[in-house]
């Protein structure tokens, strides 16, 4: 009971802070409205994988394996520590008890997750609450910066980055995508800050800003480097575009895309270098590779149907269409067989009309407004949308898991929807 009074306390004391520190917010209304439900996602997370799944699910077995180290840590601090820093065990017996010992991305979730752990005495639900205040800290932040840089957004930010709810739901509790989204939605926040605006010069970091931004990039690499890779270079991209542009008077919508295009190759082709599955020559295997275990694991009703899905360019583009609509739209509400599938199909037919309308109104020339440097802002959100939805459909073709991966493009992508459907709005 003592250590549920003590974090309680605590936790209140960092949500006083936070909303300190928003009081020039322009979401700050919607505070206590989007914490709440973020925070009760994250409980609610548990119980559905309590009471719902009959299977072990991952927020469990990471807490089971956090809970191992936790248990370390109080033996022998300094062992802990080894394995904190360095992933030295001091024996054979703790990582062959691991499920995640031998698995990079996810024993570094399981590592952060042992702090809480230790913290918390091993408490599933307030390590729940921690993760939980990260994430909604992150997209919070992200929600309040797109509405400021671009006045008249307010409401399209609110809903796809606070009250979406499949954003809400599967960025929360203990998952990686906790984690992966409070770094995105801090990364967001303060590469809006560094562009700055039309009229004013890009604002520099403060130092523990900067700190930040290098932890969320550590976070991010760490737990997904596909993520990461396809972020930065879509950020970088269309940060150096609107700098470019905005220095050489550039108007033409054609010479900003090719100031993108020139940004974006050159930071890709680095990103190839970072990884070993990220180079030329091994991405289309391990994509594929990825796409045929998961094809086998899943049911014949819950997995995207490719034609003879092969690592070679001719066979991705031939399923680039259906690889697109699956990624952004699928499974519809008639394709589901659960009620998870059903509510995630109604939100995704609800995407398609809203998809419709912005397109209807782009087509008019009404969507996203004539304000200066708003098309590149648009463009790079679309970019890494369409990059991250064709990928994690051709690699995770489980409706199920693709659902919890699409998180971290979705709240992009239900703001430029709405953005771009709204009637009116000055950017």
């Amino acid at each position: 009971m003592i250590p549920y009074l003590v974090h309680l306390t605590v936790l209140a004391a960092l949500v006083g802070l936070l909303y300190q520190r928003s009081a020039r917010a322009p979401l700050r209304k919607l505070f206590f409205y989007a914490l709440p439900a973020k925070l009760l996602a994250g409980i609610a997370l548990g119980l559905l994988y309590t009471h719902y799944y009959p299977y072990p699910s991952d927020t469990f077995l990471f807490f089971a394996d956090a809970r191992l180290l936790a248990r370390l840590a109080g033996d022998s601090p300094e062992a802990y520590a080894r394995v904190l820093l360095f992933d030295r065990f001091p024996d054979a017996r703790l990582p062959a008890a691991l499920v995640y010992g031998s698995e990079s991305r996810s024993f570094f979730f399981v590592k952060t997750l042992s702090l809480l752990n230790v913290a918390t005495a091993n408490s599933y639900w307030l390590a729940s609450l921690y993760l939980s205040l990260f994430s909604f800290w992150g997209l919070w932040r992200a929600a309040n910066a797109l509405a400021l840089r671009f006045p008249g957004t307010h409401r399209a930010a609110a809903l796809g980055f606070l009250f979406f709810p499949s954003v809400v739901f599967w960025s929360s509790g203990v998952l990686k995508e906790s984690l992966v989204m409070g770094a995105i939605g801090g990364l967001t926040a303060a590469g809006l800050t560094c562009v700055g605006e039309a009229k004013k010069p890009p604002r520099s970091w403060h130092p523990r800003q900067g700190f930040l931004v290098g932890l969320a990039l550590v976070v991010l690499w760490k737990l997904k480097y596909h993520y990461f890779v396809a972020f930065v270079a879509c950020a970088a991209a269309g940060g150096g575009a609107i700098l470019v542009c905005r220095r050489l008077r550039v108007e033409s919508r054609w010479a900003k895309i090719g100031v993108w295009l020139l940004g974006f190759v050159g930071l890709a082709s680095l990103g190839t270098l970072l990884h070993y599955n990220l180079h030329l020559a091994n991405f289309l295997a391990v994509l594929v590779q990825n796409h045929d275990t998961i094809y086998a694991l899943s049911a014949p009703e819950n997995r995207i149907e490719f034609n003879h899905l092969t690592p070679d360019p001719v066979s991705l583009l031939r399923n680039l269409p259906v690889a697109l609509l699956s990624g952004l739209f699928r499974p519809l509400v008639w394709e589901g067989r659960t009620l998870p599938q059903w509510l995630t199909g109604t939100e995704n037919l609800f995407l398609l009309g809203l998809t419709g309308i912005a397109g209807y109104r782009f087509g008019k020339g009404q969507a996203f407004g004539p304000a200066p440097f708003s098309f590149l802002p648009a463009f790079t959100a679309g970019a890494y949308i369409l990059l991250l939805a064709t990928t994690l459909a051709f690699s995770t073709p489980n409706f199920g898991t693709l659902a919890r991966y699409k998180v971290a493009f979705l709240p992009f992508f239900v703001y430029l929807l709405a953005v771009g459907a709204a009637r009116n709005h000055d950017e």
